[in-house]
C-alpha cells in the first residue's frame, strides 16, 4: 500500500477504536441497568471477591452501581478516547516521518550513533523515534502547528484545539492527581477550565460525549487534510 492507503487504514482502526470505546461504554450501563433488575428478585445473593475478599450482595452491588455507572465507567471510558486519540496522532507522523524522513530537517547525528545504527534505515528509525518523544507529549496546539510545519495540514480551528486542550489536561487530572483539578490544570486548559484549584472535576455524560464527537472529527479531518497531500 502507498502512503495515502495507510493513513486511511490509520484513520479506520482509530474511528473504530473510538466506536468500540463508546459501545463498550453504552453497553456497560445497560448491564447495569439489568443488574440493577436482577437484584430485586434475589436481593440477599452474595457475591465474594476472592481477590481482594470483600463480600457484597445483590442489592449492595445495585447501590454501588450508580457509582460504578455514572463515574468509573464514564472516567476510564473518557481517558481511552484521549490515548486512542493520541497514538493515532504518533502513528501519523511516524508514518509520514518514515516516508519523508527529509522532513524532520536539520538533525545532527553524534558519528558513534551513527555507527551503533548499523545502517541508514536504522538511523532513520532512530531519529524518528526521537522526534516522535520530543513532539507528542507537547500541548495540542504545539502538535498541531508541528503537523503544519512538517506535514503542511492546516492548523485546525482554535475552538477545537482549546476544547481538546481541556480534554486532556481532565484527563492529566483523573491519571495524576486523583482526580482533583491542580494549578497545572487551569494552566493546560486555559480559558475553558470547568473547576478551580482544588476541587474534584467531573465527567458528565454530555462532556463525554461532546469529546468523543471532537477526537472523531479530528481523526477524520487530519486524515483528509494528510491524505491530500501525499497527491
Amino acid at each position: 500500500m502507498g502512503l495515502a492507503d495507510d493513513i486511511r487504514t490509520l484513520r479506520d482502526r482509530a474511528l473504530a477504536e473510538l466506536v468500540a470505546v463508546h459501545d463498550y461504554f453504552f453497553h456497560t450501563e445497560i448491564a447495569w441497568i439489568l443488574v440493577r433488575q436482577a437484584a430485586s428478585s434475589n436481593p440477599g445473593q452474595g457475591f465474594h471477591n476472592l481477590v481482594t475478599g470483600t463480600t457484597t450482595t445483590a442489592q449492595g452491588l445495585a447501590i454501588l452501581s450508580g457509582d460504578y455507572a455514572t463515574r468509573h465507567i464514564t472516567e476510564a471510558t473518557f481517558q481511552q478516547f484521549l490515548a486512542i486519540f493520541e497514538v493515532f496522532t504518533g502513528d501519523l507522523l511516524r508514518l509520514w516521518l518514515t516516508a519523508f524522513p527529509r522532513s524532520i530537517g536539520g538533525k545532527t547525528v553524534k558519528l558513534d550513533d551513527a555507527l551503533d545504527a548499523g545502517d541508514l534505515p536504522t538511523l532513520i528509525d532512530q531519529l524518528i523515534d526521537h522526534e516522535l518523544a520530543e513532539v507528542t507529549y507537547k500541548s495540542p496546539r504545539k502538535v498541531f502547528e508541528y503537523l503544519e510545519r512538517r506535514i503542511g495540514l492546516a492548523v485546525p480551528p482554535a475552538a477545537e484545539i482549546d476544547q481538546l486542550a481541556e480534554a486532556k489536561a481532565s484527563r492529566d487530572v483523573l491519571a495524576h492527581s486523583r482526580g482533583v483539578a491542580d494549578a497545572a490544570y487551569q494552566t493546560r486548559a486555559g480559558s475553558l477550565a470547568r473547576y478551580p484549584a482544588g476541587q474534584p472535576i467531573d465527567i458528565p455524560k454530555p462532556y463525554h460525549r461532546a469529546v468523543w464527537e471532537l477526537l472523531c472529527k479530528l481523526v477524520s479531518d487530519v486524515s483528509v487534510a494528510a491524505v491530500a497531500k501525499t497527491s
